[in-house]
């Protein structure tokens, strides 16, 4: 279901938590997209989000949305947290609904895995929300990183996380927490993104993980992982490049990575996943010479453009969303299944070095 040149891009929203109420007003910010329906697992918190929003059709089930075919819509973005991910996104697909679903796309590999194929069979659109990969400053990344002016890259380091409080859903299973699934998704999507390749389906080729676990919830707290990579610049060379990723929920962050090369590398400032300024440092005989490039976010004032006059973002650069949801809107008009930059088999790869972590750090998988 793709809409016409020149339309709108309709979209619904399932779930009305703090990362849905920041994807719909990001939504307003976007030329060619509107919300025209949202769903609830009560009927009341789904009027009261579509009042707020000024969203046509409110829904007191997901399952309810997804079958009424009456519903003209485009695309639907799922905001649920992390264990409902995957029986909510099969429903949708199955009824012939484009997904947009956040980032972990679903808590095993397997369940990826029947995600993908419920996607394909039925000739749904699917994308994992990374919106990290549609910040200018990331695309900048890419770019810097495609073109060689860093030279051949030899590893990359993130360090990225927050406080969280104990009674936060990162730090409870039953909710799919754990800082590996919620944040250290971010961290390994920069390695499979910049040191994969296609040929080996963004997998890596080895993988070591250490991991500090809550002893009651045995959720990780705090956990490392490193892998190594064929170099994709000159694999017949059998060289290795290497990533570094630090991620935890139980203190403070740096929220940066970095990008090294032989001829210079990037700094990706803080905050590395919804990025607004990268450094590329280039090393000369005389020193280094440092180009900085920082991005705006997209303009917006509270009571402007549909945004209710008290609305705050919940989470830092949120307003980056739109760029995600304008190139969501792009391939559903040209009715692609997949994204490009967001490949479905390298959301199979995620989740299955996030799995594979987890198992090493100690940690159950959920259901176990």
């Amino acid at each position: 279901m793709s809409a016409g040149d020149g339309s709108k891009v309709r979209w619904a929203v399932i779930g009305t938590g703090n990362i849905c109420s920041d994807f719909c007003a990001a939504l307003k910010l976007v030329d060619n997209a509107e919300t025209v329906a949202v769903a609830a697992r009560e009927l009341p918190k789904a009027q009261a989000f579509a009042k707020r929003f000024g969203i046509g059709k409110a829904y007191g089930s997901y399952d309810e949305l997804a079958r009424d075919r009456s519903l003209a819509v485009d695309v639907c973005y799922v905001g649920l947290i992390n264990t409902k991910h995957k029986d909510v996104v099969c429903e949708l697909l199955r009824n012939g609904r484009n997904v947009v679903c956040e980032k972990p796309l679903g808590m095993t590999v397997e369940e990826v895995k029947e995600m993908v194929k419920v996607a394909r069979d039925n000739k749904s659109f699917l994308t994992e929300g990374f919106w990290t990969r549609h910040f200018p400053a990331f695309k900048k990344i890419d770019e810097i990183v495609s073109e060689g002016t860093i030279g051949r890259v030899s590893a990359i380091h993130c360090d990225f996380g927050f406080l969280a409080a104990q009674d936060s859903r990162t730090r409870l299973k039953e909710l799919g927490g754990g800082a590996i699934y919620d944040i250290g998704c971010y961290t390994v999507q920069y390695a499979t993104h910049l040191l994969g390749t296609p040929a080996k389906s963004w997998r890596p080729l080895s993988i070591a993980a250490a991991g500090v676990m809550d002893p009651v919830e045995q959720v990780d707290l705090n956990g490392g992982i490193s892998m190594t990579f064929d170099d994709k610049s000159d694999p017949s060379a059998r060289l290795r490049t290497l990533a570094v990723l630090h991620f935890g929920t139980d203190g403070r962050r740096s929220q940066t990575a970095r990008i090294l090369g032989d001829k210079g590398h990037v700094e990706v400032h803080r905050i590395m996943h919804c990025p607004t300024h990268v450094t590329c440092v280039l090393y000369t005989d005389g020193g280094s010479v440092r180009d900085d490039h920082t991005f705006e976010l997209p303009a917006w004032r509270p009571g402007e453009g549909g945004i209710p006059e008290d609305f705050r973002f919940f989470f830092a650069n949120s307003e980056g969303l739109a760029y995600e949801a304008e190139r969501v809107g792009q391939c559903v008009k040209e009715g692609l299944l997949e994204m490009p930059e967001c490949p479905l088999d390298e959301s199979i790869a995620i989740a299955q070095i996030m799995q594979t972590a987890r198992e090493q750090m100690g940690g159950q998988q959920m259901g176990e």
